[in-house]
């Protein structure tokens, strides 16, 4: 009993190794070049990091990555991208529901990223505005500084990429952001 117990206490000082240094990486000051980021590594480490939380709200947080997409860009600040978007999704998605973070290589090589959920959605006259500062409407009526959003929008932009959102009411949301292949980026540079 006692070797069964300092297995699991080793496993688990492991587990939180690995969580302390995503959150470093997640915390780097992003210098001012991109370097090559894997998309799937980085949602994977966001989603770890959000699973206790995503567990807590009875909700299921799901990651598909597909064709090894990569891209151009600071992996702390797509982190943080992936996080705020995760966690905007808690706020619209009640118990039962599910988190799809996913990334895919598009025609032509650029690539998508995409947080789906299966929450609330967004009224269709609130589309316009969510990426307006200070601007917030939570489903679960928590309060929000409104500026989670345009950060993402920024940050998205500064490695040339594109965000946007699609949304149902009562069917969820869909944050889509697409970016440029490496070596489009590459040949531009």
């Amino acid at each position: 009993e006692m070797e069964d117990y300092i297995t699991l206490v080793s496993r688990e000082i492991e587990r939180c190794i690995e969580v302390t240094g995503r959150l470093m990486r997640l915390s780097e000051a992003p210098s001012g070049q991109g370097t090559l980021v894997e998309l799937g590594a980085v949602a994977r480490g966001i989603a770890s990091l959000l699973r206790y939380e995503a567990e807590s709200r009875g909700i299921a947080l799901d990651v598909e990555v597909r064709d090894n997409p990569r891209i151009i860009a600071s992996e702390s600040d797509i982190g943080m991208v992936l996080v705020n978007l995760i966690q905007n999704a808690f706020h619209a998605t009640p118990a039962g529901g599910r988190i799809l973070v996913s990334a895919d290589l598009l025609p032509g090589g650029d690539v998508a990223v995409a947080v789906a959920d299966t929450g609330t959605g967004i009224p269709a006259a609130d589309l316009a505005r969510v990426f307006l500062p200070f601007w917030s409407h939570r489903a679960d009526r928590s309060e929000g500084s409104g500026l989670g959003l345009p950060i993402c929008k920024a940050l998205v932009r500064k490695w040339s990429g594109e965000i946007t959102v699609s949304s149902r009411e009562g069917a969820g949301t869909t944050m889509r952001l697409v970016f440029p292949s490496p070596d489009r980026v590459l040949d531009a540079a």
